[in-house]
C-alpha cells in the first residue's frame, strides 16, 4: 500500500527488512495464531499517524508483520527500547524513532515532523509507554499536540492478546492468540484549529482514546474517571 512518499528502493537494507518480516510472520503465526484486519478506509498516498494501544513488547513484531505500507511505517518508541536485546536491532533496522521517556525530545520530535513532511507515516502510542494493567490510559500531551499540529491522516490501531503472552515486566513469552485491528480515519479538524489550547488537547485526547477503545474488548477500556492527559 503506497504512502505519500516514493516507494522504498530495493537495497540490501530492504532485503533485510523483507526477510525479517517473513521470519516474524512465521513466528507470530506459529506461536500466536496471529491475525490482523485492515479498515477499508486506510489512507493511501499521504502522510498518516497510526495511534495504537500498547500493552506488550510483542506489539512491535505484531506491527512490523501487519504493516501494509511502502515505505514502512516509522514506529515512535521509548529510547530505552533500543537497548533490549534483539528487539533494539529490529527497531533500528526498521527506522524507528527513539524518544525520551517524557516525550519532550526536541530532536526526535523534529525527526517525526520530517517523516510526515516526506509523506510517510508513523505509529505512536499516545500514552507514551506500555499499559501496566492492559487498559488504555492518559495520553502524553506533547504527542497529542504533535498529532494535531500535523495535517496527517490519523487512525487507531489496537493489538489484543499480546499482554497475555508477554506482560510488562515479564521475561518469558507464553503462547497465545494475538490479533490486530484498525479503525477508520478520524476527523480531527475541530481540534486542529487550536492545537495548543489545554482544553482542546484534553478533548482531542478523549476523542482519540474513545476511538481506540471502540476496537478493544471492554476489559481493556479506560476505567471511568481516567484523566485524558498525563500530568507533568
Amino acid at each position: 500500500m503506497p504512502s505519500g512518499a516514493p516507494p522504498q528502493r530495493r537495497t540490501a537494507a530492504w532485503l533485510v527488512q523483507r526477510a525479517t518480516k517473513l521470519a516474524l510472520w512465521a513466528y507470530m503465526r506459529l506461536v500466536h495464531d496471529y491475525t490482523f484486519r485492515y479498515d477499508p478506509g486506510l489512507p493511501t498516498r499521504q502522510p498518516y499517524v497510526a495511534i495504537m494501544s500498547h500493552t506488550s513488547l510483542l506489539d512491535v513484531p505484531a506491527l512490523m508483520v501487519a504493516d501494509p505500507y511502502d515505505p514502512p511505517t516509522s514506529m515512535v518508541i521509548k529510547r530505552d527500547m533500543t537497548d533490549v536485546p534483539l528487539l533494539g536491532t529490529l527497531l533500528r533496522g526498521w527506522g524507528a524513532i527513539p524518544v525520551a521517556r517524557d516525550g519532550r525530545d526536541v530532536a526526535a520530535l523534529r525527526r517525526i515532523r520530517q517523516v510526515l513532511r516526506e509523506g510517510r507515516g508513523i505509529c505512536v502510542a499516545p500514552s507514551g509507554t506500555r499499559s501496566a494493567d492492559g487498559r488504555t490510559g492518559p495520553f502524553n500531551p506533547v504527542l497529542v499536540r504533535l498529532i494535531l499540529q500535523s495535517d496527517a491522516a490519523v487512525f487507531p490501531v489496537v493489538i489484543v492478546g499480546s499482554r497475555d503472552c508477554l506482560p510488562k515486566g515479564a521475561r518469558m513469552i507464553r503462547p497465545g492468540k494475538i490479533r490486530l485491528d484498525t479503525g477508520p480515519v478520524l476527523d480531527l479538524s475541530r481540534f486542529r484549529q487550536s492545537p495548543s489550547d489545554p482544553a482542546v488537547l484534553a478533548e482531542a485526547a478523549l476523542y482519540m482514546r474513545d476511538a481506540i477503545d471502540r476496537l478493544l474488548p471492554p476489559e481493556m477500556h479506560a476505567l471511568p474517571g481516567t484523566p485524558p492527559l498525563l500530568v507533568a
